[in-house]
């Protein structure tokens, strides 16, 4: 899986909230240039710190809705304005696909 956005980056998972869909220890591919839209997978960061791997469910003018893939985790609101960033992920790498790069 390749990316055409040249700010593209891979992130190891970690937690549960997505399982099984993505599971701890494999990489998002996440592409920051293309704007997120609701239904998409998303990675977040929060002015707290927090960062979080979500479905994008739904856009309240001030507020967004993100859901976790695994149902013991509960939809979760969060106003924009707490929000860093929010990427769009354009799919899931499993460990033994990626390579190291040797230098």
């Amino acid at each position: 899986m390749g990316s055409d956005d040249l700010h593209a980056y891979l992130l190891r998972v970690g937690g549960d909230s997505m399982s099984p869909r993505i599971n701890a220890g494999e990489y998002v591919l996440v592409e920051p240039s293309f704007e997120a839209q609701p239904g998409d997978i998303v990675v977040v960061r929060l002015t707290s710190g927090e960062v979080m791997l979500k479905y994008f469910r739904a856009d309240y003018g001030e507020e967004v809705a993100l859901e976790s893939h695994n149902h013991g985790f509960t939809l979760k609101t969060v106003r924009k304005s707490e929000i860093v960033f929010m990427h769009q992920v354009r799919g899931t790498l499993y460990r033994r696909k990626i390579k190291k790069r040797v230098t």
